[in-house]
């Protein structure tokens, strides 16, 4: 940690308070899905950028899970769209219609997700910043939502002084002190 005095040369008394440096923008990382980290491409201490790949988990199981989807939206899709001609015709009755259409739609959701969830096994920088921590190995097994990265911009910091509430209420009485506090 850096410090630095601030002022020139100090007469009467002097006080010190403890004090915490903080970045006003900070968030803690995590994938959307379980799975198995795959890659780790920063470390510690790394700057990166808004949308920058952080991490990926192995794709193979929500490759698998997408192909299966697809095979069974693409099936309902045909049954679908068979029935839409057959309830048209008479051969088949609304109810039947409507249970094969309530079908598709559950597939394509399904399929939808799917999608989804292969995209959530990349993650990225949700801002510029900087890896504070890092809170896995590579190859590890996460689970949803388990804190990855710490990600903080310092481009802006904030400063938490703690100043005793008695000496805060004779200052609050000095003319310096109501310009410090009206500038916070």
């Amino acid at each position: 940690v850096k410090t630095m005095v601030i002022g020139g040369v100090v007469s009467g008394d002097v006080r010190t308070f403890p004090a915490v440096v903080d970045a006003i923008q900070k968030a803690d990382i995590s994938f959307r899905v379980s799975g198995k980290i795959q890659n780790i491409f920063v470390k510690e201490g790394d700057e990166v950028i808004k949308g920058q790949l952080l991490a990926e988990l192995d794709p193979t199981d929500f490759n698998i899970r997408l192909k299966d989807r697809q095979a069974s939206y693409d099936t309902a899709k045909a049954n679908f769209d068979r029935a839409t001609e057959l309830v048209d015709k008479g051969a088949i009755s609304r109810v039947e219609h409507d249970n094969i259409r309530a079908q598709y739609f559950t597939a394509r959701a399904n399929l939808e997700k799917a999608e989804q969830d292969l995209l959530y096994t990349k993650l990225k920088a949700n801002f510029n910043g900087y890896i504070a921590k890092r809170h896995v190995e590579n190859f590890e097994e996460i689970l949803a939502s388990q804190t990855i990265f710490s990600l903080q911009d310092v481009s802006a910091l904030k400063v938490i002084i703690d100043i005793p509430e008695n000496l805060m209420l004779i200052l609050k009485k000095t003319p310096e002190a109501k310009r410090a506090l009206s500038a916070s």
